[in-house]
């Protein structure tokens, strides 16, 4: 699998390189490498009785390589995990993680090439001991690899038509050979996708059409494929310089295998109007039987407000719903609130994920590569579809050296085949102080449950603290401990583990 997914981005790579004029200020190349030695008291995350410990030797090279030319921008981090066992008997392994997002100008400002390709080690569970990294290998991760490649046109028809043609060919596949057999197939995801409006040659009238065609194919499974569509078309009239009416028509076509989750097929139709009294305020409301309001404002300076309701009998996420986004910003305060409700398949949460928490969007990071360990966002997947409903707020304050970050969010899950619905809340905080320049400490707690239907019910939580010290311009050094708790109405999901480590980061910047 591997093989494969070098073989992808050594594509990817000549495709985006092929329109590249390198200027060395403009794309940069960072090599480093993280050298950890780790002690744990419960290397396999067992209940109290059966602990064992050990330690852990890591040695982990890795590239990021960032950078926008006159027809190219590109991002893409790798990270090889070579992990080293003392006192308990487990062979040496190795762990490949990278990532890789491309958009490339090929002609004109008309056509272009998105690319996305990925490698990692995710979590495919949240029940029983499950593990957040490779060093525990408590069981529930699988190798993911996928790739997308996604030509567009920005269609722009001398001012009477604008929008964007695109086509998007995907994969995902999974290793089900490892320690952990996901009864996840590899897929393959074909989408078609269109948006036009009117340009600036119509004058009151106006209109508007969508098409969005998307199949995901189960490869050599017994589980039906999953299909989308959709497809509109709007006309509007200008009755006054800012407000309009439009009515609209459209047709869903969805099908989710099982189909047991709120999605129903047919025409909807909608009629209502538009009103934009100034640049920071829009309201829509339209009637029919797919019904919505829809407001945006920014409320006050540095702040923005989306806020919608629709109650829909024909598409999906069917009945009445609600979603909102909050965010406000000071000099030194950040705020977010939002809720929102979709639908997605196990392959597009795979294909969507995030590799790294930093490192490969931030050329400037001094911290080196981070791997996402999905605290907050462990589902178990399945071959099949799932509505989430989930509110989230976070707040990050700075004063002085002190940075503090406070998260929390509860989400709720509803399967299309025969599992339970599932609810998972939790919360994270961090602080982080910078003593001077070349010295900074960071405390971190966690929470976590997961419960729904006959299944484990799981209460994670750890607390953890470090402290981080650079020693010449390329070199850093970390020392760090953690304590991890899980709590569950099985006793042999139980455990609790101390970790105990020592890194050395060389970045070359």
């Amino acid at each position: 699998m591997s093989g494969n997914f070098f073989k992808t981005l050594i594509c990817a790579v000549c495709l985006c390189l092929n329109s590249i004029h390198l200027q060395a200020k403009n794309y940069r190349l960072r090599p480093g490498v993280s050298v950890q030695e780790l002690y744990s008291d419960n290397i396999n995350l067992a209940p109290d009785g059966e602990k064992e410990a050990a330690f852990v030797t890591e040695v982990s090279p890795f590239l990021t390589f960032n950078g926008q030319g006159a027809r190219n921008r590109i991002n893409s981090a790798f990270r090889l995990e070579n992990l080293f066992f003392h006192g308990i008997s487990r062979d040496r392994n190795t762990f490949f993680q990278g990532q890789l997002e491309s958009t490339t100008r090929l002609w004109a400002n008309s056509f272009f090439l998105d690319l996305r390709g990925s490698h990692s080690q995710a979590n495919t569970s949240n029940r029983g001991r499950v593990a957040v990294d490779n060093i525990s290998q408590g069981g529930g991760r699988a190798e993911v690899t996928t790739y997308t490649v996604s030509p567009y046109w920005n269609i722009n028809f001398g001012g009477y038509a604008r929008g964007e043609a695109r086509f998007t060919y995907a994969e995902v596949k999974i290793n089900n050979d490892d320690n952990t057999n996901t009864d996840i197939s590899d897929s393959r995801i074909i989408e078609e996708k269109i948006s036009l409006r009117s340009g600036n040659k119509f004058d009151a009238w106006g209109w508007e059409l969508g098409i969005v065609n998307r199949k995901e194919n189960r490869l050599d499974s017994e589980n039906a494929d999953v299909h989308y569509f959709n497809t509109f078309g709007e006309l509007n009239l200008r009755v006054l310089p800012r407000f309009v009416i439009f009515t609209r028509v459209g047709y869903a076509d969805n099908d989710l295998g099982f189909n047991q989750l709120s999605s129903n097929n047919g025409v909807y139709y909608q009629g209502g109007a538009r009103w934009r009294p100034t640049n920071s305020f829009t309201l829509s409301a339209a009637g029919g039987n797919n019904s919505f309001i829809q407001l945006s404002a920014s409320p006050f300076d540095r702040s923005s407000l989306n806020f919608g309701f629709r109650h829909n009998t024909v598409g999906l996420n069917t009945g009445s719903q609600w979603n909102a986004n909050f965010l406000y910003t000071a000099n030194q305060l950040l705020w977010r609130l939002g809720y929102r409700v979709d639908t997605v398949s196990t392959q597009q949460v795979l294909l969507e994920r995030d590799i790294f928490a930093t490192g490969l969007r931030d050329s400037s990071s001094s911290s080196g590569l981070t791997v996402n360990n999905d605290i907050g966002q462990i589902t178990s997947l399945q071959n099949e579809v799932f509505e989430r409903e989930r509110g989230e707020a976070s707040i990050q304050g700075i004063a002085g050296k002190n940075t503090v970050n406070l998260t929390g969010y509860a989400e709720k899950r509803k399967f299309e085949g025969d599992r339970d619905n599932e609810m998972a809340s939790g919360a994270f905080f961090s602080w982080a102080w910078r003593f001077d320049n070349i010295t900074s400490s960071a405390v971190t707690a966690d929470f976590e449950k997961i419960e729904g239907g006959n299944l484990d019910t799981n209460t994670r939580w750890g607390i953890g603290a470090q402290i981080r010290r650079s020693i010449m311009q390329y070199f850093s050094a970390t020392l760090g401990y953690r304590f991890t708790r899980q709590n569950a109405n099985v006793s042999e999901s139980e455990f609790s583990e101390n970790r105990i480590f020592a890194r050395i980061n060389f970045i070359y910047r």
